[in-house]
């Protein structure tokens, strides 16, 4: 068990995962570029994130724009609705596949 800031954790752990969960949606932005130094290739990050949008195909838009600019263009992710949280505001969940 570790009690550590998760972005520091890849100097304590030398082990990659297949699957690593990113359940709290307002900050994983910020545990990305961690997250995806810690998966396996080909495995998968499930990546929460509540996104400002006026619908769903605005949100997609705007988690496709993120996630360019955090993991590079390119990321193969698959993301879908979980709900609608306030005001075009959509809690989205994107199932990113790491790069084989």
């Amino acid at each position: 068990m570790f009690n550590q800031d998760a972005t520091t954790l890849l100097e304590t752990v030398d082990v990659k995962f297949d699957r690593i969960l990113m359940p709290h949606p307002s900050q994983s932005d910020k545990f990305l570029v961690a997250a995806a130094a810690m998966v396996k290739p080909g495995g998968f990050i499930h990546y929460y994130r509540h996104i400002s949008g006026y619908d769903l195909g605005e949100a997609e838009r705007e988690l496709d724009r993120e996630l360019g600019q955090i993991l590079g263009r390119g990321a193969k992710f698959k993301a879908r609705k979980v709900r609608e949280i306030g005001p075009r505001y959509i809690e989205l969940v994107a199932d990113i596949q790491a790069r084989a």
